[in-house]
């Protein structure tokens, strides 16, 4: 008997063993969610076409994009997060968002800043992602994510609320559509799988050829640059995924 007790109790620690190297194997060698941000903290003082570029200082958009940066390291698994900045901060800031949990800054070219200092702002955002997207190797990376500058995820926002193999982004709240007839999406926060990277940057690729996206007569939003992506049976659709943040142009908080 004590010899079979110790046969038994050896084989459920071989067990234990065999589980936990899975596990660790499994949860090392994943590829990690590649989380983008887009910022601008020093934005010039010229008008959006709409309004005001930003009513707030830039050590608000600072402090704002600090938090960003620390919610997307609290609620998104294994994220290599990129900030891509599209003005000139300096090296004591560029240090602190590297030890808020940033793991690269992109900044993008001169040829893209015209573009963000300018009066449509949409387009100065599908500039700065095409400006670092064209650097990405979509093999390197799971998921991919974008969140704008100065927005954070609130305890309402749940990573596994679709599967990982799923877009997941929100739609307006009072349920918009353009001219099309296409319910809008918000972009403030998105993800999509990997797999579907080189479509995504073909439709940020077509906004750039649309005279009205380039012209400001219609921003991303109304672009719906989900629109090849929607699966009725896969997108998550909720009024509200868990992003929070300040409209600069106008001052106001927002939760989509």
């Amino acid at each position: 008997m004590h010899v079979q007790a110790v046969i038994g109790v050896f084989l459920i620690i071989l067990i234990l063993l065999v589980v936990i190297r899975h596990s660790v194997k499994e949860r090392f060698s994943q590829k990690p969610n590649l989380v983008i941000i887009t910022s601008v903290i020093h934005t010039i003082d010229a008008p959006l076409s709409y309004g005001k570029r930003s009513l707030m200082t830039h050590d608000q958009r600072f402090q704002q994009t600090r938090y960003s940066i620390s919610s997307v390291r609290e609620r998104i698994p294994n994220p290599y997060v990129v900030l891509i900045e599209g003005s000139d901060i300096t090296e004591e800031e560029a240090a602190e968002f590297m030890q808020m949990g940033c793991d690269q800054i992109h900044m993008v070219s001169d040829s893209v800043r015209k573009f963000i200092n300018g009066p449509h702002k949409s387009v100065g955002e599908v500039k700065m992602l095409m400006d670092y997207l064209t650097t990405v190797d979509p093999d390197d990376y799971e998921t991919i994510s974008k969140i704008s500058g100065r927005y954070y995820l609130t305890d309402n926002f749940d990573w596994d609320r679709k599967p990982i193999d799923a877009p997941l982004y929100s739609c307006e709240f009072n349920t918009h559509y353009n001219k099309e007839g296409e319910m809008l999406y918000n972009t403030r926060y998105y993800r999509f799988p990997m797999s579907d990277f080189h479509k995504y940057l073909n439709v940020l690729h077509s906004t750039l050829e649309d005279p009205e996206f380039v012209n400001g007569i219609m921003d991303v939003e109304h672009y719906n640059i989900f629109k090849t992506f929607r699966d009725d049976n896969k997108t998550m659709k909720p009024e509200l995924i868990g992003v929070r943040g300040y409209v600069a142009p106008f001052g106001f908080e927002v939760e989509d």
